[in-house]
């Protein structure tokens, strides 16, 4: 029976296997990352590796590329292969600001809160007594390997991959819980409670539902969660989602951010592959999902990549030069979000963009193992165009006045990092907004905190979900206009 040899770091393993499978399939298999965001149709080059023996020929992108891809080649026989060491997750946040409350935690002595994001995963442990986080730990969302959005993984879930998708975060959140576990030097069976948050698809997913009715119109989630179950053998609490598009980790968000309580307008932005924005306007909520795209979380760009050591995560102009920060002060090997909206607007200052999103050059090389090139900027310009398309609307819907909103609250793990100034100059938030927003980073794994703390939060945001207003974006005049008039790189 041949084998294939995977070489990683100073590991190496052998794998026998039959038929011709392609390299992605095996490396599956194994549990091996395979960043595929393409979904596997050999277009994005993210999951290009060293491979030699008996394999399949060349394909054409192959050739151009002078790289082998996971995803297209077949294995003929003897082959050997090998991988990157995988980077750490280092500037993900893996929480944000708590607002002051009285304790009344859920029953026991540790909690684990956990937020499933389209990118990236969150974790942090509770003391139920004192409320103090004592571990915290994150990681990227393995189920990237499948595809980098929503829709592309409920295609793959849909085509028999339902079970690999659910195993693969199942994995990772135990992960995450032996991690923090391990750093306080207590048992897994310590931990008493658990709440776990996410957008609609990404729960689906965990609890192995089916996720066709959430994959064509009318788009409606045939189960909504707001309650107990168990994961992995222990007692887990899934918050309420909203809707199809608009899940538990905006609830949390929305609890987090005690929008609600205010008197005044307050928007609530959740900028990450999904982009979902609230609206608290004259004691009414009001929300919306956009398909914003993974751009601003390193996927779609060519150098993209997630907040690891090394990622680029700052940009600026420099006695008229492009200068840049890593994280970790490490040698650059990409960039992530919160660089290429730096970068974007670096370029657009120093003229090697126009407005129209137009580089003067085919590519702005930054380093070595980072550049800038047009189809870069596109995705951006996509992404950045659905998110403030989606602020737009929902303001216009709901009748409100951009001046007229107090504040703007700007979540994410991605929101921590940003910089307000080049988000606003590239339109990605409002400019009239900017003074004025408050990053509150991951209000979802918050919200999810709170909810373990706090009993009476569990009906607050239950109440949240079932009361507001989901406003549709597809098929929505107001919202097309809007993102084809807000794609030039310009403040809104």
């Amino acid at each position: 029976m041949p084998k294939m040899t995977i070489l990683q770091g100073k590991e190496s393993r052998d794998v026998s296997f039959t038929g011709t499978p392609l390299l992605s399939a095996i490396m599956q298999e194994q549990g091996l990352r395979v960043d595929m965001p393409c979904g596997g149709r050999g277009v994005c080059g993210k999951c290009a590796l060293e491979a030699s023996g008996a394999l399949s020929p060349e394909t054409a992108q192959e050739r151009q590329w002078g790289t082998r891809l996971a995803c297209q080649t077949h294995l003929l026989g003897d082959a050997r292969v090998t991988l990157p060491v995988p980077h750490i997750m280092e500037n993900i946040a893996a929480s944000g600001d708590r607002p002051f409350f009285a304790l009344s935690p859920m029953q026991g002595q540790y909690g684990m809160a956990v937020d499933i994001g389209t990118t990236t995963l969150a974790a942090t442990l509770l003391s139920l007594k004192s409320g103090e986080i004592l571990a915290s730990s994150t990681a990227e969302n393995p189920q990237r390997s499948i595809a980098a959005d929503v829709i592309g993984r409920m295609e793959a879930a849909m085509a028999g991959k339902a079970e690999l998708l659910k195993r693969l975060i199942e994995d990772r959140v135990e992960q995450l819980r032996k991690t923090m576990c391990a750093q306080m030097a207590i048992s897994i069976s310590d931990i008493d409670q658990t709440v776990i948050t996410g957008n609609t698809t990404m729960l689906y997913l965990l609890t192995g539902r089916a996720t066709e009715p959430l994959s064509h119109a009318p788009f409606r989630a045939d189960f909504l969660f707001g309650h107990r179950t168990l994961f992995a053998g222990m007692p887990a609490y899934i918050p309420q989602c909203i809707s199809a598009f608009v899940g538990a980790d905006i609830t949390c968000a929305i609890l987090s951010s005690q929008m609600c309580r205010r008197s005044d307008s307050a928007l609530l932005v959740d900028i990450g592959t999904n982009g979902e924005v609230a609206l608290r306007h004259k004691g009414k909520l009001y929300v919306c999902a956009t398909a914003a795209g993974p751009a601003f979380e390193g996927g779609g760009i060519q150098y993209g990549c997630g907040s690891v050591a090394g990622a680029i995560d700052h940009v600026w102009a420099q006695d008229d030069r492009i200068a840049f920060s890593t994280i970790g002060s490490a040698k650059p090997v990409g960039i992530c979000g919160s660089g290429i909206i730096d970068a974007v607007a670096v370029l657009l200052g120093l003229g090697h963009l126009d407005e129209t999103g137009m580089l003067r050059e085919e590519r702005v090389q930054l380093e070595t193992q980072a550049a800038v090139t047009q189809k870069d900027i596109r995705n951006v310009q996509l992404a950045k165009s659905a998110i403030i398309a989606g602020i737009l609307t929902l303001c216009k819907k709901v009748g409100v006045d951009l001046n007229d909103i107090a504040v703007l609250y700007l979540a994410g793990g991605f929101g921590k990092h940003i910089d307000i100034g080049n988000a606003s100059a590239i339109g990605l938030i409002p400019q009239s907004l900017a003074g004025r927003t408050k990053v509150i980073g991951n209000a979802s794994l918050v919200g999810a905190e709170m909810l373990l703390l706090q009993k009476s939060f569990l009906h607050e945001t239950e109440s949240y979900a079932k009361k507001c207003e989901v406003v549709t974006l597809s098929g929505n005049p107001v919202f097309s206009e809007y993102y084809i008039s807000c794609m030039m790189l310009e403040p809104v």
